[in-house]
């Protein structure tokens, strides 16, 4: 016979009949447990031999006297991401800018409409039933966290802020806390 070698063409579909052995095994796996199949040069795919115990254990990280490791740790805008069931108060932010007659009616400045000639962020959060001692406020350069008894407000700043000069007052009558805040310009 011409070119038709039975031996090879067993060999294949021995290797067929593997593949397909291991293909079935592999999904009738547990979803928990995980194992790796190895494709080799000519086609066969393979359960790797399982390790020794003594090599999974050198690949294991070392003892060290920390109690956790560093990615373990979670950040701190992870932190503050948490939601502990509290609602959160509606608020606004707006943009403030300085503006004299010479801009207003003239237009003599270089000054636009535009958000990146505003100078500071005004943030109005509504406390209803607070009290301005029932507030604690947290601002970082770029997010906010505000807290009453009863409110809870985590949110990011759309600009960077100077959180060291922001100023915030507390309007008793309307329950309405005000934070004033520079902005950072980064150009």
């Amino acid at each position: 016979m011409d070119g038709l070698d039975i031996g090879g063409l067993s060999n294949l579909l021995n290797d067929s009949k593997k593949a397909s052995e291991v293909r079935e095994s592999h999904f009738q796996q547990k979803p928990g447990a995980a194992s790796a199949t190895v494709v080799t040069r000519r086609g066969v795919v393979e359960a790797p031999a399982p390790q020794p115990a003594s090599q999974n254990a050198s690949q294991k990280k070392p003892e060290s006297s920390n109690i956790w490791d560093e990615e373990d740790i979670p950040t701190e805008d992870a932190l503050l991401a948490v939601n502990d069931g509290r609602p959160a108060p509606r608020y606004e932010t707006s943009f403030k800018q300085a503006v004299g007659t010479q801009d207003t009616f003239l237009g003599l400045s270089d000054k636009t409409p535009l958000t990146s000639d505003c100078t500071h962020l005004v943030v109005k959060i509504h406390f209803p039933g607070a009290g301005a001692k029932d507030l604690n406020v947290d601002i970082k350069k770029t997010r906010l966290l505000a807290t009453s008894k009863t409110h809870r407000l985590f949110t990011y700043l759309p600009v960077d802020v100077d959180d060291a000069n922001g100023k915030a007052e507390f309007d008793k009558a309307k329950e309405v806390l005000t934070l004033t805040l520079p902005i950072i310009h980064e150009f």
